[in-house]
């Protein structure tokens, strides 16, 4: 399973990596565009992700101190994302997503196989509490992000972009 998650961590920062090349190159009132998709706008999804990856690397990262990295543990992402959600500022957005990946690239390097089949325990959006291991919340945060990219591209496709990044084979 380690090989696994270290294989979709990697995967996960270099497509976000290439849908950011993606979004330079296209109209910036396209990011901001109401398009009926469910966070509105693709800054709109862009920024649910990166909410949500900081929710789940802060749950994993509770109470398991091997699983600590700084830019989480100081507060720092935590604190420039509470700025972008105000800003919604793409120049800042795309510095924060580089972070969050190297954040869960490091994370997840830190990780081995015992550690992947103990329990995160958490309380969920509604506000139930949650016990699955570690390689279960992993493998949800990966297709969680590939759900949203694709939201993502299929704004892209309707407006005629290129937006070919999400191929596993061809980026392994």
């Amino acid at each position: 399973m380690k090989r696994i998650i270290d294989l979709l961590a990697e995967y996960n920062a270099m497509t976000n990596r290439d849908l950011m090349a993606i979004l330079d190159a296209v109209p910036q009132d396209l990011l901001r565009r109401i398009t009926g998709s469910y966070f509105g706008s693709i800054l709109g999804t862009l920024m649910h992700l990166l909410n949500v990856d900081l929710l789940w690397l802060e749950r994993i990262s509770a109470g398991n101190d091997r699983l600590q990295v700084a830019e989480i543990a100081g507060g720092d992402l935590r604190k420039g994302i509470t700025a972008l959600n105000d800003s919604r500022d793409y120049g800042q957005f795309k510095e924060i997503r580089k972070r969050m990946d190297q954040s869960i690239l490091d994370t997840v390097k830190k990780m081995d196989e015992a550690m992947l089949a103990a329990s995160v325990r958490y309380t969920d959006a509604r506000g139930a509490a949650q016990e699955k291991p570690l390689f279960i919340v992993m493998l949800h945060m990966f297709n969680h992000q590939t759900h949203h990219r694709g939201q993502i591209t299929e704004v892209l496709d309707q407006h005629g972009v290129e937006n070919d990044i999400s191929n596993i084979s061809w980026k392994f």
